[in-house]
Protein backbone atom coordinates (compact mmCIF):
# COMPACT_ATOMS: atom_id res chain seq x y z
CA UNK A 1 0.00 0.00 0.00
CA UNK A 2 2.77 2.47 0.93
CA UNK A 3 4.66 1.78 -2.31
CA UNK A 4 1.52 2.48 -4.32
CA UNK A 5 0.94 5.67 -2.32
CA UNK A 6 4.47 6.91 -3.06
CA UNK A 7 4.16 6.26 -6.78
CA UNK A 8 0.83 8.05 -7.06
CA UNK A 9 2.07 11.09 -5.15
CA UNK A 10 5.24 11.34 -7.23
CA UNK A 11 3.26 11.27 -10.47
CA UNK A 12 1.00 14.07 -9.31
CA UNK A 13 3.82 16.21 -7.91
CA UNK A 14 5.54 16.09 -11.28
CA UNK A 15 2.58 17.99 -12.76
CA UNK A 16 2.12 20.54 -9.96
CA UNK A 17 4.05 23.37 -11.61
CA UNK A 18 1.20 24.25 -13.98
CA UNK A 19 -1.41 24.69 -11.25
CA UNK A 20 -2.78 28.19 -10.79
CA UNK A 21 -2.93 29.99 -7.43
CA UNK A 22 -5.51 28.54 -5.09
CA UNK A 23 -6.34 25.56 -7.31
CA UNK A 24 -6.61 22.25 -5.46
CA UNK A 25 -4.11 19.56 -6.43
CA UNK A 26 -5.42 16.04 -5.94
CA UNK A 27 -2.46 13.80 -5.16
CA UNK A 28 -4.46 10.76 -4.16
CA UNK A 29 -8.15 11.21 -3.47
CA UNK A 30 -8.84 7.63 -2.43
CA UNK A 31 -6.01 5.30 -1.54
CA UNK A 32 -8.23 2.24 -1.30
CA UNK A 33 -9.89 2.91 -4.65
CA UNK A 34 -7.81 5.24 -6.83
CA UNK A 35 -10.52 5.44 -9.49
CA UNK A 36 -13.00 7.13 -7.13
CA UNK A 37 -13.39 10.83 -7.88
CA UNK A 38 -13.03 13.13 -4.85
CA UNK A 39 -15.58 15.81 -5.76
CA UNK A 40 -15.47 18.86 -3.51
CA UNK A 41 -17.11 21.12 -6.06
CA UNK A 42 -19.92 23.54 -5.21
CA UNK A 43 -22.46 21.05 -6.53
CA UNK A 44 -21.77 18.87 -3.48
CA UNK A 45 -22.70 21.61 -1.01
CA UNK A 46 -26.08 22.33 0.52
CA UNK A 47 -27.00 25.54 2.35
CA UNK A 48 -24.42 25.37 5.12
CA UNK A 49 -22.40 22.18 4.77
CA UNK A 50 -20.62 19.96 2.34
CA UNK A 51 -22.79 16.89 2.46
CA UNK A 52 -20.14 14.21 2.12
CA UNK A 53 -16.41 13.77 2.62
CA UNK A 54 -14.31 10.88 1.30
CA UNK A 55 -14.25 7.91 3.62
CA UNK A 56 -10.65 7.09 2.66
CA UNK A 57 -7.39 8.93 3.34
CA UNK A 58 -6.52 11.67 0.85
CA UNK A 59 -4.34 14.70 0.41
CA UNK A 60 -5.42 17.73 -1.54
CA UNK A 61 -3.10 20.74 -1.73
CA UNK A 62 -4.06 24.38 -2.10
CA UNK A 63 -1.46 26.81 -3.44
CA UNK A 64 -1.25 30.01 -1.40
CA UNK A 65 0.23 32.90 -3.42
CA UNK A 66 2.99 35.12 -2.10
CA UNK A 67 1.30 37.71 0.08
CA UNK A 68 1.60 39.61 3.34
CA UNK A 69 0.01 40.16 6.74
CA UNK A 70 -0.14 43.65 8.21
CA UNK A 71 -0.03 43.90 11.99
CA UNK A 72 0.09 47.41 13.39
CA UNK A 73 2.80 49.29 11.52
CA UNK A 74 4.59 46.12 10.40
CA UNK A 75 4.22 44.07 7.22
CA UNK A 76 5.16 40.40 7.14
CA UNK A 77 5.67 38.94 3.67
CA UNK A 78 5.35 35.19 3.11
CA UNK A 79 6.50 33.36 -0.02
CA UNK A 80 4.22 31.05 -1.97
CA UNK A 81 3.55 27.64 -0.40
CA UNK A 82 1.08 24.76 -0.58
CA UNK A 83 -1.07 23.71 2.36
CA UNK A 84 -3.34 20.71 2.81
CA UNK A 85 -6.99 21.41 2.14
CA UNK A 86 -7.95 19.57 5.32
CA UNK A 87 -6.57 18.74 8.69
CA UNK A 88 -4.64 15.47 8.64
CA UNK A 89 -7.19 12.68 8.92
CA UNK A 90 -7.08 9.51 10.97
CA UNK A 91 -7.02 7.48 7.77
CA UNK A 92 -3.94 9.23 6.40
CA UNK A 93 -2.16 9.24 9.76
CA UNK A 94 -2.66 5.52 10.22
CA UNK A 95 -1.56 4.77 6.66
CA UNK A 96 1.72 6.61 7.16
CA UNK A 97 2.45 5.86 10.83
CA UNK A 98 0.87 2.38 11.13
CA UNK A 99 -0.77 3.49 14.37
CA UNK A 100 -3.34 5.88 15.79
CA UNK A 101 -3.46 7.80 19.05
CA UNK A 102 -6.30 6.99 21.42
CA UNK A 103 -9.46 8.84 20.39
CA UNK A 104 -13.14 8.52 21.26
CA UNK A 105 -14.34 9.60 17.80
CA UNK A 106 -13.01 7.34 15.08
CA UNK A 107 -13.23 7.39 11.28
CA UNK A 108 -10.94 7.69 8.27
CA UNK A 109 -12.24 11.18 7.45
CA UNK A 110 -12.23 12.51 11.01
CA UNK A 111 -9.15 14.59 11.92
CA UNK A 112 -6.46 12.83 13.87
CA UNK A 113 -6.15 14.32 17.37
CA UNK A 114 -4.51 13.67 20.72
CA UNK A 115 -1.11 14.11 19.05
CA UNK A 116 1.85 15.99 20.50
CA UNK A 117 3.78 18.53 18.47
CA UNK A 118 6.54 15.94 18.17
CA UNK A 119 4.03 13.37 16.84
CA UNK A 120 3.05 15.86 14.13
CA UNK A 121 6.71 16.43 13.26
CA UNK A 122 7.40 12.69 13.00
CA UNK A 123 4.37 12.33 10.71
CA UNK A 124 5.74 15.10 8.46
CA UNK A 125 9.10 13.37 8.18
CA UNK A 126 7.49 9.98 7.53
CA UNK A 127 5.27 11.41 4.79
CA UNK A 128 8.27 13.17 3.22
CA UNK A 129 10.09 9.84 3.07
CA UNK A 130 7.06 8.13 1.50
CA UNK A 131 7.18 10.80 -1.21
CA UNK A 132 10.94 10.39 -1.73
CA UNK A 133 11.55 13.91 -0.44
CA UNK A 134 14.12 15.25 1.99
CA UNK A 135 12.98 15.68 5.59
CA UNK A 136 12.56 19.15 7.07
CA UNK A 137 13.11 18.07 10.68
CA UNK A 138 16.58 16.92 11.74
CA UNK A 139 17.30 15.49 15.19
CA UNK A 140 19.79 13.23 16.93
CA UNK A 141 17.47 10.96 18.92
CA UNK A 142 14.04 10.40 20.42
CA UNK A 143 13.97 10.44 24.22
CA UNK A 144 10.94 10.55 26.52
CA UNK A 145 8.74 11.39 23.51
CA UNK A 146 10.94 14.41 22.66
CA UNK A 147 13.13 14.93 19.60
CA UNK A 148 16.57 15.98 20.81
CA UNK A 149 18.79 18.59 19.10
CA UNK A 150 15.96 19.38 16.72
CA UNK A 151 16.65 21.63 13.75
CA UNK A 152 14.32 22.64 10.91
CA UNK A 153 15.46 23.03 7.31
CA UNK A 154 12.99 25.33 5.56
CA UNK A 155 14.82 25.26 2.23
CA UNK A 156 14.51 21.59 1.27
CA UNK A 157 11.43 20.34 -0.61
CA UNK A 158 9.64 18.57 2.23
CA UNK A 159 6.47 18.22 4.27
CA UNK A 160 6.33 20.20 7.53
CA UNK A 161 3.99 22.12 9.80
CA UNK A 162 3.00 25.62 8.64
CA UNK A 163 4.69 28.61 10.21
CA UNK A 164 2.36 30.83 12.20
CA UNK A 165 2.14 33.43 9.42
CA UNK A 166 1.71 30.80 6.70
CA UNK A 167 -1.19 29.41 8.70
CA UNK A 168 -2.76 32.85 9.18
CA UNK A 169 -2.48 33.76 5.49
CA UNK A 170 -4.13 30.45 4.59
CA UNK A 171 -6.86 31.06 7.17
CA UNK A 172 -7.62 34.56 5.93
CA UNK A 173 -7.98 33.46 2.31
CA UNK A 174 -7.31 36.99 1.10
CA UNK A 175 -9.69 38.62 3.59
CA UNK A 176 -8.81 41.21 6.22
CA UNK A 177 -11.76 40.64 8.56
CA UNK A 178 -11.73 39.13 12.04
CA UNK A 179 -13.10 35.84 10.67
CA UNK A 180 -12.83 34.63 7.08
CA UNK A 181 -16.61 34.35 6.97
CA UNK A 182 -16.89 38.06 7.97
CA UNK A 183 -20.48 38.64 9.23
CA UNK A 184 -22.02 35.43 7.98
CA UNK A 185 -23.11 32.79 10.49
CA UNK A 186 -20.07 31.12 11.99
CA UNK A 187 -21.99 27.84 12.27
CA UNK A 188 -22.03 27.57 8.48
CA UNK A 189 -18.24 27.55 8.35
CA UNK A 190 -16.99 26.07 11.60
CA UNK A 191 -17.68 23.30 14.08
CA UNK A 192 -17.21 24.78 17.56
CA UNK A 193 -18.84 25.06 20.98
CA UNK A 194 -19.66 21.33 21.00
CA UNK A 195 -19.28 18.40 23.35
CA UNK A 196 -19.33 15.47 20.93
CA UNK A 197 -15.77 15.54 19.58
CA UNK A 198 -14.52 16.26 16.04
CA UNK A 199 -16.44 15.58 12.84
CA UNK A 200 -15.49 14.63 9.27
CA UNK A 201 -13.29 17.12 7.51
CA UNK A 202 -15.02 19.45 5.05
CA UNK A 203 -18.40 19.07 6.75
CA UNK A 204 -18.69 22.89 6.70
CA UNK A 205 -18.17 25.58 4.07
CA UNK A 206 -14.67 26.31 2.81
CA UNK A 207 -12.81 29.58 3.20
CA UNK A 208 -12.12 31.78 0.13
CA UNK A 209 -9.01 29.73 -0.75
CA UNK A 210 -10.98 26.48 -0.66
CA UNK A 211 -9.60 25.29 2.69
CA UNK A 212 -11.76 23.38 5.15
CA UNK A 213 -12.00 23.75 8.93
CA UNK A 214 -9.50 26.58 9.32
CA UNK A 215 -11.69 27.52 12.26
CA UNK A 216 -12.98 24.83 14.60
CA UNK A 217 -13.09 21.03 14.39
CA UNK A 218 -9.60 20.50 15.86
CA UNK A 219 -7.17 23.20 16.91
CA UNK A 220 -3.95 23.02 14.89
CA UNK A 221 -0.30 22.84 15.86
CA UNK A 222 1.89 25.22 13.89
CA UNK A 223 5.65 25.15 13.55
CA UNK A 224 6.72 28.19 15.60
CA UNK A 225 7.73 28.58 19.20
CA UNK A 226 5.27 30.88 20.93
CA UNK A 227 6.58 34.37 21.62
CA UNK A 228 6.03 38.08 21.07
CA UNK A 229 5.62 38.99 17.42
CA UNK A 230 8.37 41.16 15.91
CA UNK A 231 7.82 44.92 15.81
CA UNK A 232 9.66 45.37 12.50
CA UNK A 233 8.55 44.27 9.05
CA UNK A 234 10.18 41.06 7.87
CA UNK A 235 9.87 38.29 5.30
CA UNK A 236 9.11 34.61 6.01
CA UNK A 237 9.12 35.02 9.78
CA UNK A 238 9.54 31.63 11.46
CA UNK A 239 9.08 32.44 15.12
CA UNK A 240 11.58 32.78 17.98
CA UNK A 241 14.76 30.70 18.00
CA UNK A 242 13.69 28.93 21.18
CA UNK A 243 10.88 28.72 23.71
CA UNK A 244 8.87 26.50 26.01
CA UNK A 245 5.53 26.37 24.14
CA UNK A 246 4.54 25.86 20.50
CA UNK A 247 1.86 27.94 18.80
CA UNK A 248 -1.66 26.63 18.30
CA UNK A 249 -4.18 28.21 15.94
CA UNK A 250 -7.79 27.92 14.82
CA UNK A 251 -9.65 26.76 17.91
CA UNK A 252 -11.23 23.35 18.36
CA UNK A 253 -14.64 21.74 18.63
CA UNK A 254 -15.23 22.60 22.34
CA UNK A 255 -14.00 26.22 22.07
CA UNK A 256 -15.88 29.50 21.80
CA UNK A 257 -16.08 31.49 18.57
CA UNK A 258 -13.46 34.02 19.67
CA UNK A 259 -10.81 31.27 19.59
CA UNK A 260 -11.29 31.03 15.82
CA UNK A 261 -10.46 34.69 15.04
CA UNK A 262 -7.72 35.26 12.46
CA UNK A 263 -5.27 36.78 14.91
CA UNK A 264 -6.10 34.65 17.96
CA UNK A 265 -3.09 32.73 19.29
CA UNK A 266 -2.80 29.89 21.78
CA UNK A 267 0.25 28.10 23.19
CA UNK A 268 0.85 24.60 24.44
CA UNK A 269 3.78 22.54 25.69
CA UNK A 270 4.99 20.47 22.70
CA UNK A 271 4.13 17.32 24.67
CA UNK A 272 0.53 18.45 25.18
CA UNK A 273 -2.15 16.04 23.95
CA UNK A 274 -5.88 16.60 23.62
CA UNK A 275 -8.74 15.22 21.57
CA UNK A 276 -9.36 18.78 20.39
CA UNK A 277 -5.79 19.15 19.05
CA UNK A 278 -4.62 18.11 15.58
CA UNK A 279 -2.68 19.63 12.68
CA UNK A 280 -2.44 20.24 8.95
CA UNK A 281 0.65 20.24 6.75
CA UNK A 282 2.43 22.35 4.15
CA UNK A 283 4.68 21.47 1.23
CA UNK A 284 7.44 23.71 -0.07
CA UNK A 285 8.46 22.53 -3.53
Amino acid sequence: MKVFFSLVILIFFASCSSVTDGEPIELEPNLKNPTLNNDNSSDSKEDSTITESPEDPFIQWIKIPKSAIVKGQSTFEVDEFKISKTEVTQGLYQLIMDTLPKMDKKGDSIPVANVTWFDAVLFCNALSKEMNLDTAYIYTSLSNAKLLDLKIDYEVPAIRLPTEFEWELAYRGGTSTTYYWDREEASKYAYYGRTEGPVKVCSYLENPYGLCDMGGNVAEWVNDWYGSLPSKSTSNYRGPESGTSRCVRGGGWPDKAVSMAAGERDKKDPLYQSEKQGFRIVYNP
